[in-house]
């Protein structure tokens, strides 16, 4: 994966935020998840298939991130929802 990679939230997943953060379920494998504030942004800004660099461009903006270490972190956070079957990924 990388800025160029197009991901969107998967389809069998029931989600609802808490205060800032959100937490989801995989209906298929009965597996909960919470994110943090930053987790939760990244997947509200995919709820549309969304390139990477999109993502890592938004949060830049509006956490005073440095570009290249937004780029690292999120396609790392992402690779790791994909591993979960959380996040659909077109290339």
């Amino acid at each position: 994966m990388d800025i160029n990679t197009i991901v969107k939230q998967g389809d069998t997943l029931v989600s609802c935020e808490i205060g800032e953060q959100i937490a989801l379920l995989n209906v298929e494998s009965g597996n909960y998840h919470s994110f943090n504030e930053v987790a939760s942004r990244i997947w509200q800004l995919i709820q549309v298939p969304t390139p990477i660099g999109q993502v890592c461009d938004v949060l830049s903006s509006e956490y005073k991130i440095d570009p290249a270490q937004c780029e690292k972190e999120v396609v790392s956070f992402l690779g790791k929802l994909k591993g979960e079957s959380l996040v659909s990924v077109q290339i």
